[in-house]
């Protein structure tokens, strides 16, 4: 499976979750069902576990292999972000790393594009956002494809991505 049919089946399941809670707790209990369902392939004796992101939470999954050219591209991004921003993480916003293990993998919930809505404007009613106006994102999706390099903005912030190297799903960066 690609990585954009891959991101489209995903959509699937979290658009689900948003709109049922039934489905959700039973996603979150059973990720493997719900992946294997959409064609990912699950390799013995490795499992997924489910994280659910709040409004406030950004998550980068790293790989269990190939770890050193994942810390390496990432910490490029950040130093290219840092050129032309002093904010990496804006106010109010948390950035969690984790990293897939030899038996447990992640996947993102993301939060619902409603709550983190609310969310910011709950940040702007108590001044957090220093100011009268804010910026709402809900979720970026870039999928980089293998001749290609992108630049994309999140939160304000320019970050380049290099031909194959990422998937970005709702605020997840997949390191690939």
């Amino acid at each position: 499976m690609d990585a954009k049919e891959f991101q489209l089946r995903y959509g699937e399941i979290v658009t689900n979750c948003w709109e049922n809670e039934d489905y959700k707790k039973s996603f979150i209990e059973n990720p493997d069902k719900y992946l294997t369902e959409i064609g990912i392939d699950i390799p013995d004796g490795v499992h997924y576990k489910v994280i659910v992101a709040k409004p406030n939470e950004n998550y980068i999954i790293l790989p269990y292999e190939g770890i050193k050219e994942a810390v390496e591209m990432l910490s490029k991004n950040l130093l290219m972000v840092s050129e032309n921003n002093q904010v990496i993480v804006p106010m109010g916003q948390e950035l969690r790393i984790v990293q897939n293990s030899e038996n447990t993998r992640y996947v993102l919930l993301p939060p619902s594009p409603k709550s983190i809505i609310e969310a910011n404007l709950e940040l702007l009613n108590t001044g957090l956002l220093g100011g009268t106006t804010a910026q709402v994102e809900t979720a970026v999706q870039v999928v980089v494809a293998a001749e290609t390099a992108v630049t994309f903005s999140v939160a304000g912030a320019a970050l380049y991505v290099a031909a194959g190297a990422a998937i970005v799903l709702a605020g997840v960066v997949f390191i690939i």
